[in-house]
């Protein structure tokens, strides 16, 4: 058979979409390979059978927040891609090929460490990776031309049964994920508590003298105090993240120099029984919630940041 003028044309812009990754590979992707200490975290692509396995054991958390009418359940979202699989059949043979290797790729992806990156909670989800699900049932709906008319009802019926399971069980989702001091990868506090923190630093740095605090990542404030802080506050002190800063300016700030004297808020409050003269710096406790003055210090920003997690992490331990 020979090929349409409309085939050339769906030709022609797969093969120009499949072209525009390599532009994109140079703006994106390559930056980060040639700076990796750019990203924050660290991408997890490792794929096996027990990624795959502990997926089909979880699947509600999968999809709990892309399944229609109920959420942490996937049983509806599994109906629908039926349906559509039949729809498909029905319609289109290419299309509904086109469908099944849809399908394989979702189950493909259960392998990837990737998919697991996420709570059962709707501001981190596990289902934020499969996103691009309800979209991709939006276009093979665009393969069969759909009479309005006679399907006016199903059409009127679907937003109105759905809104209705959603303000049916608002108050229950409300409750669940509105949990303070619940910490699944994003920190959920009240802005006072928050505002609270920020000033407790604040005036600890002041009193003290001191205009430069490092915050560990194993202290539950650190998302809040350091970059909060220097928002509320114009005259903060000089506060960073002691792994990982957000703000590549302030990561990089004065990396291989030595800070004397700083402020540290750690994720224990037991870092003096553990500190030795051949770590090269001491610590004068000042409260019960992990803030110390290092004084003496003779490790470079960047060699501190190596070093302690060692020493925050025997120190829990005692």
């Amino acid at each position: 058979s020979s090929i349409t003028i409309q085939d050339a044309i769906t030709y022609l812009l797969s093969f120009t979409a499949l072209l525009s990754y390599i532009p994109l590979y140079f703006i994106f992707d390559r930056f980060y390979i040639l700076y990796p200490d750019v990203a924050v975290h660290k991408l997890n692509l490792e794929t096996n059978i027990d990624w795959f396995l502990a997926s089909f054991k979880n699947l509600d958390v999968r999809f709990g927040y892309i399944s229609p009418f109920v959420q942490m359940n996937c049983i509806p979202l599994f109906l629908l891609l039926l349906f559509f699989g039949i729809l498909t059949y029905k319609w289109n043979k290419k299309a509904f090929a086109a469908f099944v290797l849809f399908v394989v790729l979702i189950i493909a992806s259960f392998s990837n460490a990737k998919t697991a990156d996420g709570f059962d909670w709707v501001f981190m989800p596990m289902s934020r990776m499969y996103l691009g699900i309800p979209i991709m049932l939006y276009l093979f709906l665009c393969i069969e031309k759909i009479e309005l008319r006679k399907s006016y009802v199903i059409v009127l019926f679907i937003p109105v049964l759905f809104t209705g399971c959603k303000l049916y069980n608002i108050k229950e989702s409300i409750v669940k994920n509105t949990q303070v001091d619940r910490w699944d990868g994003v920190l959920c506090l009240t802005l006072e508590k928050c505002l609270r923190n920020i000033d407790y630093y604040r005036k600890y740095c002041k009193s003290i003298g001191v205009n430069h605090l490092i915050i560990s990542n194993g202290n539950w404030t650190y998302c809040i105090v350091s970059y909060g802080g220097p928002a509320v506050h114009h005259d903060y002190p000089r506060v960073e993240v002691l792994d990982g800063d957000r703000r590549y300016w302030i990561k990089n700030y004065r990396r291989s120099d030595v800070f004397n004297t700083f402020m540290l808020l750690a994720g224990t409050e037991k870092l003096e029984k553990v500190i030795l003269p051949s770590d090269s710096f001491k610590v004068i406790r000042i409260d019960d919630y992990g803030l110390y003055l290092v004084t003496g210090n003779k490790l470079s920003k960047k060699r501190f940041a190596q070093k302690f997690p060692e020493i925050e992490r025997l120190a829990k331990s005692k």
